[in-house]
C-alpha cells in the first residue's frame, strides 16, 4: 500500500487525524475515512453531493479514467437522476460515424461491418489463434456483438475500424454530445443541480483534490 505516495500520504494524514484511535483495517475503509476528511474541509457534505462523488468515482473507475472531466460530472449526475435521458444520449452517441482510420483492424478495435450478413452491425475485433485465419497473405476476423454474439469470418474488406477500442470511441462519442447532456442536466432537480455546483466550486478551491 505504501509504495504508492498518493497512498502513504493518505495514511498519515489518517493516523494524525484519528489519535490514537484504530487505524482502519481494509483499503475501502481507509478511502472512505480520507475521503469524509477531504469532504469535511468545506463544511458537511450534504447527501446529494455525496451520492454524485460516488457514481462520478465508480464510472471512472468502470471505464479506467485517470482524469475525470467537467462534461463527465453532468453524465453521472444525469445518470442518477435520469437515466433514460443518458441512456438515449448515449446511444446516439454509439451510433455515430466512426472516425477516419487509415490503418489495418486489430484485436480489441471497435468496428463496423459494412457487407454481408451483418452489415450495419458494431462490435469489437476477438482475434485469437482460434478464430485468426490465413488465406493467402489476408486475415480474416471475428466480431463480438454487445449481446455476446459473434459474427462469422469477415475479410478486412468487409470491416471498418475505428482505430479505437470500445471505451475510447464511445468517450469521444459522448464528448461530442456535451451539450446535450449540460442541456439535460438543467432538468436536474434543483438538489443535484446544487451538488454539481458544489463539486466544481469544491476543485476550484483544490478541496477535492483526489477529483
Amino acid at each position: 500500500v505504501t509504495a504508492n505516495p498518493l497512498m502513504l500520504s493518505m495514511v498519515t494524514s489518517v493516523f494524525e487525524l484519528r489519535s490514537g484511535l484504530p487505524m482502519p483495517t481494509t483499503v475501502a475503509e481507509l478511502y472512505k475515512v480520507a475521503s469524509d476528511v477531504m469532504l469535511s474541509r468545506s463544511g458537511e457534505a450534504s447527501g446529494e453531493l455525496r451520492r454524485l462523488l460516488q457514481a462520478i468515482f465508480f464510472e471512472a473507475q468502470v471505464s479506467q479514467r485517470r482524469v475525470i472531466e467537467d462534461r463527465q460530472l453532468n453524465e453521472a449526475a444525469l445518470g442518477l437522476e435520469r437515466p433514460a435521458a443518458l441512456e438515449a444520449i448515449r446511444k446516439r452517441a454509439a451510433a455515430s460515424p466512426l472516425p477516419p482510420f487509415d490503418g489495418r483492424a486489430e484485436n480489441g478495435h471497435f468496428v463496423e461491418i459494412v457487407t454481408g450478413e451483418h452489415s450495419g452491425m458494431r462490435g469489437v475485433i476477438a482475434r485469437d489463434k482460434s478464430n485468426l485465419h490465413l488465406e493467402g497473405t489476408k486475415a480474416t476476423y471475428k466480431v463480438t456483438f454487445s449481446d455476446g454474439k459473434t459474427s462469422s469470418r469477415l475479410w478486412p474488406s468487409q470491416l471498418r475500424s475505428s482505430g479505437l477500442d470500445e471505451t475510447a470511441f464511445l468517450g469521444r462519442a459522448m464528448a461530442a454530445c456535451a451539450a446535450e447532456v449540460r442541456t439535460a442536466c438543467g432538468q436536474l432537480p434543483a438538489a443535484m443541480r446544487d451538488a454539481l455546483a458544489e463539486v466544481r466550486c469544491r476543485v476550484a478551491r483544490d478541496e477535492l483534490p483526489l477529483l
